[in-house]
């Protein structure tokens, strides 16, 4: 029997990074101003991996977030190198990371084409082999167009057929077929099976279950760092029992479901009034975003392209509730002025910026409620207690340079969103942070806030994102904090903010967990402690 020979051979490798200890506490801060940088820890992106890969083999390589799904495939690529281990590659290897750095919006398709040619060191470079990769890409009508008319999906389409045509035995593909409709998906996956076919490698990355089944030969599971499954993709049932197989937007659309058992819950509390919002008006959502997004908001037309660049799914249904969402938490700040305390049911979109939604938020509701108040010169000064796992990038965007809102946003270290704006306060937290070091960070940067700001800045209102996504059974969020832990989290907010005698806007934001029912008794305690904490409150939930 002849035995097949390895192409890659990873034998004990790990990689291990240094980074920024957490930022809060005094003796941080002194460190910095000392030495111009914060003490440091090492984090362990990957932990003793072992396996090797055959010729002709497609390799799926799956995993939560931050598992080290995207830092093996790097140190296969040599573009990082092992911290201990051993990579052995025989074969030349073409790396499809961050492909899109490569192009330039003011060039043409073509031009563009032929950089990417360049750049994948395929030769010769001539207008024959141009007119090829605009056949396959199906961009032949934008030859001459500049590629910043082109939505993302279509630009995505260059690098990556491009570089399809390179001279490799690796292909290295982070998310693979992330980009682009069905049809062009399928006309990349027959051109991935003929060079499979033709003795290629394949290792790529994917949370979609039907890639898998379909195209994959074998299956590596990564979670904290560790190899923890490599089998054939036969088993692949027994694999994924722990798996999430939903994508984002799925578990997006099935958290909507959320709604209707906390409404049925809210209810049970004694006095409770849900009121229903007028939506706001045009000239409101104008106050934080442009005209530009606004007119999109009504066209309700975005691509399925648009869809994924933006992180808007289910955009049809979503985009025609931003009215209604502004419309809630405006009412929400107006009531929190009256009697300490205001609640929207359905407010928190804190990803959506100036200029587009992003992130599953149609529109900044905070921001547009907060420059509604300035407007009315009902208030001045405004302070954003975002504790949501992701970071608060469009309020913090929007707020860029405004000294009369503080932005406070302390989130998950990895993951969503890739581009990080500036608060007026970042905290990263590590991944699977649990109750204990969480709060007692929480505790040490409401005081570093409130000493930072007292002799400056006297807060005429509040608004408290109580993101329930960094409950440890979230499918988004990668943190480790037991409902208990949400709890004592609340408390602390609301009470500091109601001691401080700051009229508090509560909104709630991400909750994701596998089961509503937690995301739900979740978001009922966060109301529970309000009440606790606002006496003066009237019980009024807008929504």
């Amino acid at each position: 029997m002849t035995r097949k020979r390895y192409i890659i051979k990873v034998e004990n490798l790990t990689k291990t990074y240094s980074i920024e200890s957490e930022r809060v506490d005094s003796f941080s801060a002194v460190k910095k101003f000392i030495t111009g940088s914060f003490p440091h820890k090492n984090l362990s992106a990957l932990k003793n991996i072992n396996f090797s890969i055959e010729k002709g083999e497609s390799v799926a390589i799956i995993g939560p977030n931050g598992s080290g799904k995207s830092t093996l495939l790097k140190t296969l690529a040599q573009i990082i190198l092992p911290s201990k281990g051993k990579v052995d590659i025989k074969g030349n290897v073409t790396p499809f990371f961050s492909i899109s750095s490569g192009l330039y919006e003011k060039l043409s398709v073509t031009d563009n084409i032929k950089i990417c040619t360049a750049l994948f060191d395929i030769s010769p470079i001539n207008p024959a082999f141009s007119e090829k990769i605009l056949q396959k890409t199906g961009l032949e009508k934008y030859r001459n167009a500049k590629l910043s008319e082109l939505s993302t999906g279509l630009k995505m389409r260059i690098p990556f057929i491009t570089g399809l045509h390179a001279n490799s035995d690796i292909l290295l593909i982070d998310e693979i077929i992330s980009v682009g409709d069905s049809e062009f998906r399928k006309k990349c996956f027959s051109l991935l099976k003929k060079m499979r076919e033709n003795g290629k490698t394949i290792i790529f990355t994917t949370h979609e279950t039907s890639i898998i089944e379909n195209f994959a030969s074998r299956i590596i599971k990564l979670e904290n760092g560790n190899l923890i499954y490599d089998e054939p993709v036969l088993e692949l049932e027994n694999v994924l029992k722990q798996q999430p197989t939903q994508n984002s937007g799925e578990i997006h659309a099935n958290s909507l479901n959320k709604y209707e058992l906390f409404f049925k819950k809210l209810k049970t509390i004694n006095g409770i009034s849900i009121v229903q919002s007028k939506f706001a008006s045009d000239e409101d959502l104008l106050l934080a975003h442009s005209n530009k997004w606004l007119q999109r908001l009504k066209l309700n037309n975005l691509t399925p392209d648009e869809e994924e660049e933006l992180s808007l799914p289910n955009s049809k249904l979503l985009m025609p509730q931003a009215w209604k969402l502004a419309g809630a938490t405006i009412d929400a700040s107006q009531n929190a002025l009256k009697c300490g305390c205001g609640i929207s049911a359905i407010g928190g979109g804190h990803h959506a910026k100036k200029d587009t939604g992003e992130g599953f938020c149609p529109i900044n509701d905070i921001a547009i409620a907060i420059k509604k108040l300035q407007k009315e010169k009902k208030i001045q000064k405004a302070l954003i207690v975002d504790l949501d796992a992701h970071q608060g990038n469009g309020t913090a965007e929007i707020f860029q340079g405004d000294k009369n809102i503080f932005t406070y946003s302390a989130h998950q270290q990895f993951g969503y969103p890739e581009k990080r704006e500036i608060s007026s306060l970042d905290i990263e937290l590590p991944p699977n942070i649990e109750d204990d070091k969480y709060l007692e960070i929480l505790q040490e940067s409401l005081a570093l806030i409130f000493k930072k700001t007292k002799t400056q800045v006297n807060f005429d209102i509040a608004f408290y994102i109580a993101g329930a996504d960094i409950y440890k059974n979230d499918l988004l969020g990668e943190m480790n904090i037991s409902k208990d832990g949400i709890a004592e989290r609340d408390k602390i907010v609301l009470k500091t903010l109601s001691d401080l005698k700051i009229p508090t806007v509560l909104l709630f934001a991400g909750g994701y967990a596998q089961n509503i029912e937690d995301t739900v008794d979740i978001y009922l305690n966060t109301v529970k402690e309000a009440l606790k904490a606002f006496p003066s409150f009237n019980k009024i939930i807008n929504f």
